[in-house]
């Protein structure tokens, strides 16, 4: 498992790229883990932890998109969504 701030600088980097999307407005859904990876770290998600279900729609061609991630991946992927938003709500407008 990566530190805090490689998992953090993976996801970021996710994000950016569009792998990960920066939406808030999903459903969630948890439970024990099925072996699937998590889209966050890529690592499985064993049947002993808790996994988390992502499952939203993508406005730009109306699709479902559906992520597992473990709890503390789905945590830091909040986090850093939030972090972007504030960056961007700061920087002048050009």
């Amino acid at each position: 498992m990566a530190n805090k701030e490689e998992l953090r600088a993976l996801i970021r980097a996710q994000i950016l790229s569009g792998r990960l999307p920066r939406s808030f407005q999903h459903d969630v859904y948890s439970g024990k883990g099925d072996g699937h990876p998590c889209a966050c770290c890529g690592k499985p998600i064993a049947r002993t932890r808790v996994q988390y279900d992502v499952e939203m729609s993508r406005a730009e061609d109306d699709t479902d998109l559906a992520l597992s991630m473990h709890f503390h991946c789905y945590r830091a992927w909040q986090d850093e969504t939030l972090r972007l938003q504030r960056e961007a709500h700061l920087q002048p407008d050009a």
